[in-house]
């Protein structure tokens, strides 16, 4: 772990920043130590996806190719540890079970992707956006938030692109929870749940 300190260099990025332009060299692996940032891909046309939204813990920019083929944005002020790719590798050919630790690592990460991916694959918007407010809620828990109270970084054009819904779409549906007693919005950016075992329900959460 002393070693593995030693590569890392801290970066700090403002809202709205760029932390990997989609088609740089892939040289740097990073680490979220604070805030909230967006993992994105952009067409031809400009158009945007996001795969997923990266909490504190999060790791990002492992890639088998040499160029990233996907972007990062922050969505809040963020804090990162940076460290390079060729002496990361070669310290994990140092110390092998760095290898097992990274890969378990990686294989949660592909796991909850698959998981939420799965949860918003055939919902309808009130379903879509129902399981996006308990996943929120369920990573925020991980990193000791009460569960009732969801804090949202990410703008509603943020949650629109996660989802392919439209920013009107999205609006309209948390007001839908809202008059249905199942949530409270304080703002744009707080959520209480009050109802959480009809949250689960709507959205078709497993638990």
């Amino acid at each position: 772990m002393h070693r593995l300190y030693g590569l890392a260099t801290e970066q700090f990025f403002d809202p709205s920043e760029v932390i990997i332009h989609q088609g740089q060299p892939a040289d740097y692996i990073f680490s979220i130590r604070t805030g909230y940032a967006v993992l994105f891909r952009l067409t031809a046309d400009g158009k945007r996806q996001i795969f997923a939204f990266l909490f504190p813990g999060n790791l990002f920019g492992l890639t088998s190719e040499v160029n990233y083929h996907w972007g990062v944005n922050t969505i809040s002020a963020v804090e990162v540890c940076r460290f390079d790719r060729d002496k990361l590798e070669a310290l994990i050919d140092e110390f092998p079970q760095m290898d097992r630790n990274l890969r378990l690592t990686l294989t949660r990460i592909m796991d909850s992707a698959f998981e939420m991916q799965f949860s918003l694959g055939r919902k309808d918007a009130i379903q879509k956006v129902a399981s996006f407010v308990w996943y929120i809620g369920y990573r925020q828990k991980k990193l000791e938030r009460p569960g009732s109270q969801i804090y949202l970084p990410m703008r509603r054009t943020d949650i629109a692109d996660f989802m392919g819904l439209t920013i009107e779409t999205v609006s309209r549906t948390f007001t839908t929870l809202t008059e249905m007693g199942v949530i409270n919005l304080h703002g744009t950016q707080d959520i209480e749940i009050i109802d959480l075992p009809r949250l689960k329900s709507i959205g078709v959460v497993m638990a």
